[in-house]
């Protein structure tokens, strides 16, 4: 039996065009202006409380303290042993790539889509627009060599 594989082959597009193609983009969010990503490996991330189907943010330096005081049901501000003992747990649950276990503290941690830390695509520059779509890089890109593509990015995609 001969197995028929599809060619995935890198391809240029402008960002914009980027996430209705991603099947981890996520536009029901309130971080980043509704460009959120739910990619596993996405590096930008921020943390989120829940709150029956409602987002709201983290507004705090030091998320450690909301998720240690969601973690146990004692006042914290009583016993210092006590908090700093909940405040070490809550450092290490965020560190932690883990969103089953802060699920249960009423937090996530939602990802940013943005094109320098995409785990699906790269930022393109000049000579990736050179090589991917040659008469794109002709008609925008040679007459100015000082000019840098801000807003492209390289993904892979299936031709079919």
């Amino acid at each position: 039996m001969i197995m028929k594989y599809k060619k995935i082959n890198p391809i240029l597009l402008p960002f914009e065009e980027m996430p209705g193609s991603c099947g981890f983009f996520n536009p029901y969010t309130i971080v980043n202006n509704g460009y959120g990503c739910d990619c596993p490996d996405c590096e930008e991330h921020e943390l989120i409380f829940i709150k029956k189907d409602e987002e709201n943010y983290l507004n705090t330096d030091y998320p450690q303290n909301i998720l240690a005081m969601r973690m146990t049901k004692r006042n914290l501000r009583c016993n210092k042993r006590l908090a700093k003992k909940f405040v070490k747990k809550a450092k290490i649950l965020i560190s932690n790539k883990n969103n089953k276990k802060l699920k249960k503290y009423g937090m996530r941690r939602q990802g940013k889509c943005y094109s320098f830390s995409c785990p699906l695509a790269w930022q393109a520059d000049r000579d990736d627009i050179e090589e991917y779509d040659p008469d794109f890089f002709e008609s925008d890109f040679k007459p100015y060599p000082e000019d840098q593509p801000d807003n492209y990015v390289v993904q892979y995609r299936e031709k079919l």
